[in-house]
């Protein structure tokens, strides 16, 4: 019992010393959320923006364009850069944080972020250069920026990049199953598709062109298990 409380004692003066520390080190930036940066295309791309007080000249950017939206903690994106005594900016990709009826993964990466370059270069807080980093998607989207270099972009450094196309949605001329749970469980964020779907599918013998039929009751009518796989509406 004494090892307990001791123990507790501890766990909670750290948490208390960690959270001040927190708010202390919030307390020397400047953060702008939800920021909304236009596009040629009427659709507003939402941002975070986060500068260091002490820093009252115009600096380069960072750009962190994503298609994911974890919560309010997506602010480290940008204080990582602005730690590094640059502007750290996180840009989601259209519908994100705004309008989902506008999401399009993959379509729109090119013009919207030379789009979202070219408005960050503009600010009186950058001193118009501006770089790209991040893996996965963001990876890619910094391959799609470069097809059309805005000037202001000087340099990107991708990691471990979606390549649409070649490992997505399909490798190997296997058609990958994270086309579904991807979307499903992280953009729309419903309820998340059991694993064992696609191979319920398989035994059910589904062809892969029949995919679009999977979610009506034309499916495997004979097992009632598909009939009910999930509510994709």
């Amino acid at each position: 019992m004494k090892y307990f409380f001791c123990t507790l004692f501890v766990l909670t003066t750290y948490t208390t010393i960690f959270a001040q520390q927190l708010t202390q080190n919030d307390s020397i930036y400047i953060i702008q959320d939800s920021v909304l940066i236009p596009t040629r295309s009427g659709i507003d791309i939402s941002a975070i923006i986060v500068r260091k007080k002490v820093n009252a000249m115009p600096l380069p950017a960072i750009l962190f364009y994503t298609t994911y939206y974890q919560g309010t903690g997506d602010a480290i994106l940008g204080k990582r850069s602005a730690d590094r005594d640059y502007v750290g900016v996180v840009a989601y990709a259209r519908g994100i944080r705004t309008d989902l009826i506008n999401y399009a993964p993959y379509e729109h990466e090119g013009t919207d972020i030379y789009d979202i370059i070219n408005w960050i270069s503009k600010q009186s807080w950058c001193n118009g250069k501006v770089g790209m980093l991040g893996g996965s998607y963001t990876g890619f989207s910094q391959w799609a920026t470069v097809k059309n270099i805005h000037p202001a972009l000087k340099t990107i450094v991708p990691q471990v990049a979606v390549m649409p196309g070649y490992d997505t949605p399909m490798e190997n001329n296997v058609q990958m199953n994270l086309g579904l749970y991807w979307p499903n469980d992280n953009i729309y964020k419903k309820e998340p598709i059991r694993r064992s779907l696609p191979f319920e599918w398989f035994e059910c013998g589904v062809l892969q062109n029949d995919f679009p039929m999977l979610f009506s009751d034309s499916c495997c009518k004979d097992n009632s298990v598909y009939n009910t796989s999930f509510n994709i509406a």
